[in-house]
């Protein structure tokens, strides 16, 4: 006779299989809601890139093509594409062109992702993002610290030619990535939080 209090083999064994089905559901639960916010971030971050790559692309075609005259918006993307390719971009017509325009929204993504990391990563950052004016300090200074990493570190690296100093086009895009770069992908970022991984749905506005 089992005595009053002690569990018999078959109650472990019950217990046993409702503890391994509890985990078993938490650690389901728990992968699928891993899978749900990667898929937000990959959008945020996707979506992040594509507005910025065509703010700041119009942001080229209006100053080389409109205001400074010097080009086509062909050949603005084929100077972009003169970076991997070199010169003989020039003569490569729509198609060098599409490879440069390609390459521009991969390096805009590049740099969402980067600063996409970094919010997570850094709880400061996250905490200027949570307001309006927060977000625009956050976004007056990566914009441009985006154009001094591309223009002093990867051009160089590249086929390109570096914009330097002393002309006054450095100036004109160093303080217009504050607002073609820094801005949109600052404010993609917001609602991205450290210690809440799970929230990371489009942005509300402030």
């Amino acid at each position: 006779m089992i005595r009053a209090g002690n569990p018999s083999p078959s109650d472990n064994a019950s217990a046993s299989r409702q503890r391994q089905r509890r985990a078993t559901s938490v650690t389901g639960l728990d992968l699928r809601g891993l899978c749900e916010h990667m898929n937000a971030l990959i959008v945020r971050i996707l979506a992040a890139g594509a507005l910025t790559g065509a703010l700041d692309g119009l942001f080229a075609i209006a100053l080389s093509v409109w205001w400074r005259k010097r080009a086509t918006v062909e050949q603005v993307f084929q100077g972009i594409a003169g970076g991997l390719i070199g010169p003989s971009a020039r003569d490569g017509g729509i198609a060098t062109a599409a490879l440069g325009l390609s390459l521009h929204f991969l390096i805009a993504t590049i740099w969402a992702s980067i600063f996409m990391l970094i919010v997570l990563r850094v709880r400061a950052v996250a905490r200027l993002l949570e307001t309006t004016r927060g977000t625009l300090a956050v976004a007056m200074i990566f914009g441009p610290m985006v154009w001094l990493a591309m223009d002093f570190l990867v051009i160089p690296l590249s086929r390109a030619r570096q914009t330097p100093p002393t002309s006054s086009g450095f100036w004109i895009l160093l303080v217009g990535h504050a607002f073609v770069v820094g801005l949109p992908i600052a404010w993609m970022a917001r609602g991205l939080h450290p210690a809440r991984t799970t929230n990371l749905s489009a942005p509300a506005m402030a």
